[in-house]
């Protein structure tokens, strides 16, 4: 079940990232390789079009949601954090000039 669900989802991003030409073009030859009737080839490119407008809608509607859950787990610090990690070697380099200032002397 699992599998037939990955699949799916495979071929739903397989058929978004297509143009509408390909799709036609695609099913055109499935229908071909599958010999289904004409009718049967036509109902299966409107499908595949469905399908694709379909996933490209949802991807569209959840693509930043999903990032922005996986952006948090990640916990990347943000720019305060890099300004604070900046300030800290700023000081660093400060201490270490005159450290070194007093070894030369």
């Amino acid at each position: 079940m699992l599998e037939q669900l990955k699949k799916n989802m495979f071929i739903g991003i397989g058929l978004m990232a297509m143009t509408q030409s390909k799709i036609r073009e695609f099913g055109k030859k499935l229908a071909e390789d599958s010999k289904l009737s004409e009718s049967e080839g036509e109902n299966l490119v409107k499908d595949l079009l469905t399908q694709a407008d379909d996933m490209k809608k949802y991807f569209e509607k959840n693509f930043s949601n999903i990032v922005e859950e996986k952006m948090k787990s990640v916990k990347l610090p943000c720019n305060a954090g890099f300004e604070k990690m900046q300030n800290e070697i700023n000081e660093l380099k400060e201490t270490l000039a005159r450290i070194e200032a007093k070894l030369n002397k």
